[in-house]
Protein backbone atom coordinates (compact mmCIF):
# COMPACT_ATOMS: atom_id res chain seq x y z
CA UNK A 1 0.00 0.00 0.00
CA UNK A 2 1.09 3.58 -1.21
CA UNK A 3 2.49 5.45 2.35
CA UNK A 4 0.50 9.18 2.33
CA UNK A 5 4.25 10.59 1.64
CA UNK A 6 4.25 8.64 -1.73
CA UNK A 7 0.72 9.51 -2.61
CA UNK A 8 1.75 13.11 -1.65
CA UNK A 9 4.51 13.38 -4.19
CA UNK A 10 1.90 12.29 -7.03
CA UNK A 11 -0.90 14.72 -5.74
CA UNK A 12 1.80 18.10 -5.18
CA UNK A 13 -0.09 20.19 -7.51
CA UNK A 14 -3.30 19.85 -4.63
CA UNK A 15 -2.93 21.45 -1.16
CA UNK A 16 -4.59 18.31 0.68
CA UNK A 17 -4.53 17.16 4.09
CA UNK A 18 -3.51 13.86 4.89
CA UNK A 19 -6.72 12.69 5.99
CA UNK A 20 -8.14 13.40 2.54
CA UNK A 21 -5.00 11.81 0.99
CA UNK A 22 -5.22 9.09 3.25
CA UNK A 23 -9.50 8.99 1.77
CA UNK A 24 -8.33 9.49 -1.74
CA UNK A 25 -5.58 6.98 -1.34
CA UNK A 26 -8.37 4.33 0.02
CA UNK A 27 -11.04 4.67 -2.57
CA UNK A 28 -8.33 4.46 -4.98
CA UNK A 29 -7.65 1.06 -3.93
CA UNK A 30 -11.54 0.28 -3.97
CA UNK A 31 -11.78 1.38 -7.24
CA UNK A 32 -8.57 -0.45 -8.51
CA UNK A 33 -10.10 -3.80 -6.51
CA UNK A 34 -13.44 -3.54 -8.41
CA UNK A 35 -12.30 -3.32 -11.94
CA UNK A 36 -9.99 -6.08 -10.69
CA UNK A 37 -12.47 -8.42 -10.01
CA UNK A 38 -14.12 -7.43 -13.17
CA UNK A 39 -11.62 -8.15 -15.03
CA UNK A 40 -10.60 -10.80 -13.75
CA UNK A 41 -14.73 -12.80 -13.80
CA UNK A 42 -14.54 -11.70 -17.30
CA UNK A 43 -11.36 -13.28 -18.02
CA UNK A 44 -11.98 -16.23 -16.66
CA UNK A 45 -15.65 -16.30 -18.37
CA UNK A 46 -14.07 -15.45 -21.60
CA UNK A 47 -11.80 -18.53 -21.53
CA UNK A 48 -14.70 -21.27 -20.04
CA UNK A 49 -16.96 -19.64 -23.45
CA UNK A 50 -13.40 -20.69 -25.55
CA UNK A 51 -12.79 -23.88 -24.48
CA UNK A 52 -16.73 -24.60 -24.35
CA UNK A 53 -16.83 -23.39 -28.15
CA UNK A 54 -14.05 -25.86 -28.27
CA UNK A 55 -15.58 -29.07 -27.06
CA UNK A 56 -18.49 -28.47 -29.77
CA UNK A 57 -16.30 -28.80 -32.65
Amino acid sequence: MLTIKECRKYLKKYTLSNKQIEELRDNMYSIVDVILEDYITNTKDKAKSTTSGQDKK
